[in-house]
C-alpha cells in the first residue's frame, strides 16, 4: 500500500517509542483488569483477593510462614574462635537446596573437644519450600574451618492460604 517500511528498522526512534508505549500500556491495563476483577469474589486473585476479603468480608488471609529451626554447630578446630553476627552464617539443606541464615549473634569457640553451640536459623524463602526434615540442614555454606552443623528437629514453613479457601471463608 506504499508505506515506507524501511524506516521501521531496529533502533529507529519512532519504533522504540512505540515499543515503550506498548509495554507501559500493557502494564497499566493488567493493573486495571485486576482492579475490576477485585470487585467480584469469583474473579479476584492475588493481592486483590486478599484486599477484597479483608475490606468487604472481614477475612484476613494468613501469610506464608518462614521455617525456623535450631541448628547445632560443632567446632572441632583446635583453637577455633569465630565471632558471628546475625545473618552472617548461611546454612543449606542438602536434600532440597533451600538456604537459611542465623538470626542472632553469637561466638563459636573450642573450649573443649568438639564444642557445640545451638543457633536459631530461618529459611530464606517463605512457605513449604523452606521446610527441612530432621538432619537435613547439614551444610555450612559460610565455611568455618572444623565447624559442622545439623538440625535435630524439622523446620516447617507453611504456604500462604489457597485462594479457593479464601473464597469459601468469605
Amino acid at each position: 500500500i506504499g508505506l515506507p517500511v524501511t524506516s521501521w528498522q531496529a533502533g529507529d526512534p519512532v519504533r522504540s517509542l512505540l515499543h515503550l508505549e506498548a509495554y507501559t500500556l500493557e502494564a497499566l491495563e493488567s493493573m486495571i483488569v485486576g482492579y475490576i476483577k477485585s470487585g467480584f469474589l469469583d474473579y479476584a486473585t492475588g493481592d486483590w483477593l486478599k484486599l477484597l476479603a479483608e475490606q468487604v468480608f472481614g477475612v484476613t488471609v494468613p501469610p506464608a510462614t518462614y521455617a525456623t529451626a535450631t541448628v547445632v554447630l560443632t567446632n572441632s578446630a583446635s583453637g577455633g574462635l569465630y565471632p558471628i553476627i546475625a545473618g552472617d552464617l548461611t546454612f543449606k539443606n542438602s536434600v532440597t537446596g533451600a538456604t537459611y541464615h542465623n538470626t542472632t549473634p553469637t561466638t563459636v569457640t573450642n573450649l573443649s573437644p568438639s564444642s557445640t553451640l545451638s543457633v536459631t536459623v530461618v529459611a530464606d524463602v517463605a512457605g513449604s519450600d523452606g521446610s527441612a526434615g530432621a538432619g537435613e540442614i547439614d551444610t555450612l555454606v559460610t565455611a568455618r574451618d572444623g565447624v559442622t552443623c545439623t538440625n535435630a528437629l524439622a523446620a516447617v514453613g507453611i504456604d500462604e492460604q489457597d485462594e479457593e479457601v479464601t473464597r469459601v471463608s468469605c
